[in-house]
């Protein structure tokens, strides 16, 4: 019976080819044929907007419009979300990443050449809190915490 094979080089830590392979120690204890489970890390829920979102956001009539942009969100919880990436054009020229935690109300604004950008935090920082009033997520209406994260040493522009 192929289901009872033995495995005679099993101590020597060769496995044979029937369907029931073994693995012996030196001793020529059996060990398990599956190893245990190990719990999976929970990966982080993650959200990326294109970047033609910030743009629309930005490029409207007094330089903000909710109701440009409230459609994206329409099938989407943000509270829900770990982190929810906002990349950004600047002036053709250069890409900056906005990074929002819905769950924590942090925003960074993260620029490889070190640049600063207040208005980009606080138009984003807007939108989620017309998102939060508009959908019912009260958590996200009061005031966010900004960062600004880039080198601490290389070019300046």
């Amino acid at each position: 019976d192929d289901d009872d094979d033995d495995d005679s080089n099993a101590a020597s830590g060769e496995v044979g080819s029937g369907s029931k392979r073994k693995v012996a120690d030196m001793d020529g204890d059996k060990f398990p044929r599956q190893a245990p489970r190990v719990a999976k890390e929970k990966k982080p829920k993650s959200l990326f907007f294109s970047s033609f979102f910030y743009a629309i956001l930005r490029n409207a009539k007094g330089g903000y419009s909710y109701d440009n942009v409230k459609r994206w969100c329409r099938k989407v919880r943000l509270p829900d979300y770990d982190y929810v990436f906002f990349p950004i054009n600047v002036a053709n020229t250069h890409w900056t990443l906005a990074v929002v935690e819905p769950k924590n109300n942090v925003m960074r604004y993260l620029d490889s050449l070190g640049g600063r950008s207040p208005q980009c935090l606080g138009l984003l920082e807007t939108f989620l809190q017309d998102e939060g009033r508009a959908r019912g997520f009260e958590s996200m209406t009061g005031p966010w915490v900004k960062e600004q994260v880039g080198p601490s040493t290389g070019p300046r522009i």
